[in-house]
């Protein structure tokens, strides 16, 4: 029922005298061994997915497995500054073997090269950032409830229109505040300032409250967050006075002036970063949006541009109850942060795919831009790109903001693309309102056939 703490299963502790590894022959031995790296591969497991498993080996029972798997774990720990209230316990991580090649593969791919990306004009390179601007917005909103269609908050960021209701409001700050990390603040350290007005931004006009926003919550603010899939309590934030002391120690993590005790790869500190704000909740509503927004900072701050291609919320709105549960395992078993860890890589991987999907798809799209471009040879790229859209979209339509955002083009670049297409009788103008729209004419069309 709503209002009940969530709390993960355990089981029952182990009889030492049940607990015969050591008994075991060489081969059961092997079995064990074999067995305790699929706890950790594809996916690192709880009890509750552990016990069901059925290459458990039959010499052991699950509990006592259960047991050696946490004996293991134990061993391999790296401890993080992340505290845990009240008791002060350090959160901890396993570096799972198969996190190697996905951390080398971007090392390897943070400079330019990935996907064949170094070659990519300027222009192509924003068009890629601001597709995945807007996706990241939207679904990162819908993760707090914001109620809105895809293609209507699309049309909306591209148009520059003003949002039409709260969840529109909440997608268009979160542009605002991923444009503000893409163009500044991924080049500044990170300060309580910058965090401030961050939140600021992402929570503007969304709040009952409107004196929350910018600032840190109360004590008087007694907050829970509740899960998005039964309503039931996933977590209840720790005291302000807690906070106020840990946020000074995740400013100073952030910016690499907390000793750590030894290498932290950026990935992993970028999602214990979403993780630390999270569990903190600072802030009386938008701590999500801040967090997975703390994320991409973190990363575009080390350079991993790469990193702005990919919105990773569309992947976590895809799978929101492992999410949950990342946050809740990490939390309640012993302070191991492997499981977010684990779920946030896995979900970076599936996004870079998707990426690479994307733009295998437009390379395939290579003939019918060569087309375009012959029939209309004094046009520039963004004009043949346009073209090229409202061939696949003719109920579509554009404007000098959409260009802007698109193309990372001056207001007066866009005017001169849109007039010229409009002079050679390809488009059509309308104003509505302030706004003047651009439409695809009949002459465009034929283009097609």
């Amino acid at each position: 029922m709503p209002g009940e703490l969530i709390k993960i299963e355990k089981p029952a502790p182990c009889k030492e005298d049940e607990f015969a590894v050591l008994q075991a022959t060489p081969e059961q031995q092997h079995e064990i061994r074999q067995a305790l790296l699929k706890t950790e591969q594809p996916k690192y497991l709880y009890w509750t997915e552990l016990k069901r498993k059925s290459w458990i080996p039959e010499t052991i029972r699950p509990e006592s497995f259960w047991s050696l798997t946490k004996a293991v774990r134990m061993l391999r720990k790296i401890e993080t500054p992340i505290k845990s209230h009240p008791d002060q316990q350090a959160f901890s991580w396993i570096k799972c073997a198969h996190y190697e090649p996905v951390l080398h593969e971007i090392d390897l791919n943070m400079g330019g090269r990935l996907l064949g990306l170094n070659a990519i004009s300027e222009q192509k390179r924003q068009k890629y950032v601001s597709r995945s601007l807007i996706e990241e917005s939207i679904a990162s909103a819908q993760l707090e409830g914001a109620h809105t269609t895809r293609e209507a908050a699309q049309k909306m960021i591209r148009e520059g229109r003003p949002p039409a209701d709260l969840g529109q409001r909440m997608i268009y700050n979160n542009y605002r505040a991923m444009r503000l990390i893409e163009e500044e603040l991924r080049n500044e350290k990170l300060t309580i300032e910058n965090l401030l007005s961050l939140h600021a931004v992402l929570t503007a006009d969304t709040l009952e409250n409107t004196s929350q926003a910018g600032r840190l919550r109360t004590d008087d603010e007694r907050i829970t967050v509740s899960s998005p899939l039964d309503g039931k309590i996933a977590h209840v934030p720790p005291p302000v006075s807690f906070v106020k002391e840990e946020i000074t120690r995740l400013i100073a993590w952030a910016n690499d002036e907390l000793d750590e005790g030894g290498f932290t790869h950026p990935l992993v500190k970028a999602i214990a970063l979403h993780f630390w704000v999270g569990y903190l909740h600072p802030f009386a509503d938008g701590n999500g949006r801040l967090a997975r927004a703390l994320f991409y900072w973190y990363m575009l701050h080390k350079d991993y541009w790469a990193f702005a291609f990919f919105p990773i919320s569309t992947r976590i709105k895809k799978s929101p109850k492992q999410y949950v549960y990342a946050y809740i395992h990490s939390e309640q078993d012993d302070c191991d942060l492997t499981y977010f860890i684990d779920y946030n890589i896995r979900q970076i991987e599936l996004a870079r795919k998707d990426f690479e999907a994307y733009v295998e798809k437009k390379a395939g799209e290579g003939e019918k831009f060569a087309q375009i471009a012959k029939a209309l040879p004094d046009m520039n790229d963004r004009q043949i790109q346009l073209v090229h859209y409202l061939l696949s979209h003719p109920d579509e339509r554009t404007n000098v903001t959409s260009m802007t955002r698109l193309y990372g083009v001056t207001a007066a670049t866009a005017v001169k693309d849109l007039k010229s297409l409009q002079g050679e009788g390809y488009l059509v103008s309308r104003r509505k309102g302030r706004n003047v729209f651009y439409y695809p004419t009949d002459k465009l069309l034929k283009l097609d056939s």
